[in-house]
């Protein structure tokens, strides 16, 4: 294991250390922490490079009166990780109501949401559309 600062934590060390590692004072936890999270992040890359879709629960978001889903196809899955990274769940529905070309509630338009929906760029637009007519 190595700490974050570069320190290499071999398993016959950590007994003989505190809680902190030697070389920077950061906490053990928080290298233990970092570890899982990129066994997390792994397996979500494993996941999106193995799946054609990803169908995302759009509850009543459009206001059909029902639950609604909506699918995103694989050449939009770059776009759903920088709008959920930039935009949290704006994002993702910005990128649902693009895909669905349908407007969310009006309780939904957030300016987030807006600024969102304003970010997907004509070119990622093209990709998607192109994709799904096939």
């Amino acid at each position: 294991m190595i700490c974050i600062c570069g320190y290499e934590l071999k398993e016959s060390n950590l007994e003989s250390f505190s809680e902190t590692c030697p070389d920077c004072d950061c906490p053990l936890s928080m290298v233990e922490g970092i570890k899982k999270m990129r066994a997390e992040i792994n397996a979500y890359k494993l996941i999106f490079n193995n799946a054609f879709t990803i169908v995302l629960n759009s509850n009543d978001f459009f206001g059909f009166a029902c639950a609604d889903a909506t699918d995103i196809q694989c050449p939009a899955f770059p776009v759903l990780k920088r709008l959920a990274f930039e935009y949290g769940q704006e994002g993702i529905n910005a990128l649902a109501s693009t895909v669905a070309d349908a407007d969310p509630l009006e309780e939904h338009q957030t300016e987030k949401y807006k600024e969102a929906k304003a970010s997907i760029t004509n070119e990622e637009v093209q990709k998607i559309f192109l994709w799904s007519e096939k």
